[in-house]
């Protein structure tokens, strides 16, 4: 096998996300010692990108035989995300540090849709696997193109928090390192050759970086606004790639496993909210 054998890359995927997020203190007797409780749910929906889809026949992305750039502006994107730990204040009170621990869950179903062929090398897949055993799109739009990807990573974390209050104006930050889990399961509907719903899966062991940085400013006593940026940078360490091929002609399905090399997400958001305060 080649150690490069095919290659999806996503680029600039766009969603507009609706985020609930709840933080409460208290619980403990010391005044400058409380319980501190964070919970997060977030959801998206994808409305632009792009998604290129690039096959190998040599080692380190050599001899690509077959490419598509396709269009990836369907799907959502869900978080969930859980902390709890003791909030450690300042004897003025104004100054908060949090660590945590806790779990956290991320979902990505990514679309792929509007077909088009960029590179088709018959004579290349030809001389690999033998003439006519593999017949390959030819250059040009091809229809029909609806095909899933869904990842999931889910694991605990650790990470801090720490908030600063000066007047109506409040600065609060964060810094998270996560252990996940990594599954993924994709259906490829245009290749007859391939098992439907599930045509591969994807294992491997995760970790990740979680930043964010918030301001808000009180408009009274309850409600706050808020501005709020954060990135996220998730990868793997190698895993499995299951494939699940079918024969057209009797149609038992043949499971295959080969090395899966890595996978990489970054995101990074801005937002814009409201916070309200419960006594």
């Amino acid at each position: 096998f080649v150690n490069v054998l095919s290659e999806l890359q996503w680029e600039d995927v766009e969603s507009n996300t609706v985020r609930l997020s709840y933080r409460a203190s208290g619980g403990l007797k010391d005044r400058r010692v409380k319980a501190y409780l964070r919970l997060e749910a977030e959801y998206g929906w994808i409305y632009s990108g792009e998604v290129r889809d690039s096959d190998y026949a040599g080692d380190d992305r050599t001899l690509e035989f077959s490419r598509s750039n396709n269009q990836a502006d369907k799907g959502d994107v869900v978080d969930v995300i859980g902390g709890i730990g003791p909030q450690l204040r300042s004897r003025g009170g104004n100054v908060k540090i949090m660590p945590l621990v806790g779990y956290a869950y991320h979902e990505q179903d990514l679309v792929l849709t509007d077909g088009l062929q960029t590179v088709s090398e018959q004579s290349i897949i030809d001389a690999v696997v033998g003439t006519g055993e593999i017949i390959l799109q030819p250059v040009g739009p091809f229809p029909g193109l609806d095909s899933d990807y869904e990842a999931h990573w889910k694991g605990p974390w650790v990470g801090l928090d720490m908030e600063a209050q000066f007047g109506r104006w409040a600065l609060l930050g964060g810094a998270e390192i996560h252990f996940m889990d990594y599954e993924a399961e994709a259906m490829w509907n245009l290749r007859e050759d391939l098992a439907q719903p599930t045509s591969f899966e994807h294992e491997a062991d995760g970790y990740g970086l979680v930043f964010s940085a918030q301001s808000s400013f009180a408009l009274n006593e309850r409600w706050r606004v808020l501005v709020e940026a954060r990135y996220m940078d998730f990868w793997t360490d190698p895993g499995i790639d299951r494939i699940f091929h079918v024969d057209q002609t009797t149609g038992e399905v043949r499971v295959t496993e080969t090395r899966l090399n890595e996978v990489n997400w970054q995101s990074g958001s801005a937002s814009l909210g409201l916070v309200y305060r419960f006594e």
